[in-house]
């Protein structure tokens, strides 16, 4: 019943405090004729609110945006975000009519044909140019040696005890991730696993 955003879905509102002007009604039409369906009919109306579903270009997003998932304030929404924009791409590209030949009519996807076309194309042609899978490692020796090397400047040579930098014993190693990174463990090299420690795994 509220007012839509700019997609016009009903999974994007605009407003929650808004009629959506399709209906052509007000809030006093609207809770009479929810009186009448429970008076006359015996059903009982309910309206739920999905703060996630509103719309990108409602004024409360446009004042708040720290309200939002975002790539800043969520790094691990990241890939979805490039993915996301790659299949913004191919919309755009097949409203130019660029995969005609290809079985897609310009600016026009409406049978199952178009679709599995256009999903082939995503697939051959946009997800390649992504490197999404990069996302998701790590540079192995690189990572290996820089861990090597902070076991060997926390861990005492005598009684192999990690030691934090003000000479203080720890009971763990803490681990903090980058948040330009999707990683959430770090790969330990076997000529190091002798020593004895918990790795505290702390999201940055």
């Amino acid at each position: 019943m509220q007012a839509l955003g700019g997609s016009n879905s009903a999974y994007s509102l605009l407003d929650q405090h808004a009629l959506n002007p399709t209906f052509k009604t007000d809030w006093k039409s609207l809770e009479d004729f929810t009186k009448r369906l429970k008076t006359d009919h015996g059903v009982f109306t309910l309206c739920d609110i999905v703060l996630n579903h509103t719309s990108g270009d409602s004024a409360w997003i446009r004042e708040q945006p720290e309200a939002t998932y975002n790539c800043a304030n969520s790094p691990h929404l990241r890939p979805a975000c490039i993915l996301d924009r790659a299949v913004m791409r191919l919309s755009r590209d097949i409203g130019g009519g660029m995969f005609v030949a290809k079985g897609i009519p310009k600016g026009e996807v409406s049978t199952e044909a178009h679709l599995q076309a256009a999903r082939g194309i995503l697939e051959s042609h946009y997800l390649p140019k992504l490197k999404l899978e990069e996302l998701f490692m790590v540079d192995v020796e690189a990572t290996s040696r820089a861990f090597e090397k902070k076991l060997r400047d926390a861990v005492s040579p005598h009684n192999g005890q990690l030691i934090a930098g003000d000479g203080k014993q720890e009971k763990c190693l803490k681990v903090i991730q980058d948040p330009g990174t999707t990683m959430d463990n770090l790969l330990i090299p076997r000529k190091v696993t002798q020593f004895r420690f918990h790795i505290q795994i702390t999201v940055g």
